[in-house]
């Protein structure tokens, strides 16, 4: 049995203890909170939730009993991760261009040790060339559209 096939069967047939509905449930609000406090009130205030939210994360994942929903949580660490590792750049004295990758590095890190922790290949996460080039073709040819995108171009400030 192929292992799409077996997650697949697996989600059809997870029922999720209520206590693990809450958990994701506080999780979501807590994440919705960090950001309405990232945007609208204050940066650091935002910036030590979200780190709060990946420890808690880590500890929380490493503490339950279901290594289903261990998983699950470990993969709800990137979220966080992004907007940790995005707040922490100074971001005056970077070029933009290089902030993509500076944000972009730790991100992939953290999805290579996640994706090895849960056993998982290239080929399972989708990672693989022409796997599916009916379906890869046309998300590739909408990169035209998006050729005078400004991160392509970014303005230069004049002083």
């Amino acid at each position: 049995m192929k292992i799409t096939e077996m997650v697949n069967e697996k989600r059809l047939n997870l029922g999720l203890p209520n206590n693990y509905i809450i958990t994701l449930i506080v999780y979501l609000l807590a994440l919705i909170a960090a950001e309405l406090l990232t945007t609208y009130v204050n940066k650091i205030w935002g910036l030590s939730l979200h780190t709060i939210i990946l420890f808690a994360l880590l500890v929380n994942a490493s503490m339950v009993e279901s290594p289903d929903f261990a998983n699950l949580l470990q993969s709800l660490m990137p979220i966080p991760i992004i907007r940790v590792v995005g707040l922490s750049i100074p971001m005056m004295q970077i070029q933009p261009l290089y902030w993509f990758p500076i944000v972009a590095i730790p991100l992939f890190a953290a999805s290579i040790i996640l994706m090895r922790n849960q056993g998982l290949s290239l080929k399972d996460v989708g990672m693989i060339l022409g796997g599916n080039i009916k379906l890869q073709a046309p998300i590739a040819a909408t990169g035209i559209f998006f050729r005078d995108y400004k991160v392509f171009h970014p303005q230069t400030s004049t002083p």
